[in-house]
């Protein structure tokens, strides 16, 4: 529960930082939406991470004797992924979000979340978004460029990213075991 708790409010400081990139940092310079979702060492770091938690949780659905090839991928995974794709930093972030929301669902069920279906349909929705960024990764570059062409969208992207940090933040603490 402990980990669960700690994830949830690592989620919402996400969504904050989120907000943060996009509506004070990218307006600075009209280069920084292109240069952060296709950043190749900060993709490379959170990539391993991952698809170190990916191979853990591939792992442990797979017969045994399949654990360590899974976990030999890893390196060779991340090798392919800095030579063969762009936009990795886009794809990493996507792939982190999908991870989260994914044990963030899980456990709200686990251990009572209070007014879990809002926690969970916004866990779901940052999922979706992660999977989008998996599938599509030039969408977060084309949505930090509208940010910086509209700026009277940026306080509706902090209302929302202050909406999901304060429920992620709170609402595992207000259930019971």
């Amino acid at each position: 529960m402990t980990i669960y708790r700690l994830l949830s409010i690592l989620m919402a400081l996400l969504c904050l930082a989120s907000a943060a990139v996009a509506t004070l940092l990218c307006p600075k310079s009209a280069k920084y939406p292109g240069k952060i979702s296709r950043h190749r060492l900060g993709g490379l770091g959170l990539g391993l991470v991952v698809l170190c938690w990916s191979a853990k949780e591939g792992a442990s659905m797979l017969p045994e004797r399949f654990t360590t090839p899974v976990w030999l991928l890893v390196p060779v995974v991340a090798v392919a992924a800095w030579f063969l794709l762009d936009f990795l930093f886009a794809r990493a972030f996507g792939g982190f979000l999908v991870l989260l929301a994914n044990h963030l669902i899980q456990h709200a069920f686990a251990y009572y979340c209070g007014l879990r279906g809002v926690y969970c349909i916004l866990a779901l929705v940052w999922g979706v978004a992660g999977m989008a960024l998996i599938a599509w990764p030039w969408l977060l570059r084309d949505f930090l460029e509208t940010l910086n062409k509209h700026p009277r969208w940026r306080p509706g992207v902090w209302a929302f990213a202050v909406i999901c940090a304060l429920a992620f933040a709170i609402l595992p603490f207000c259930g019971y075991c």
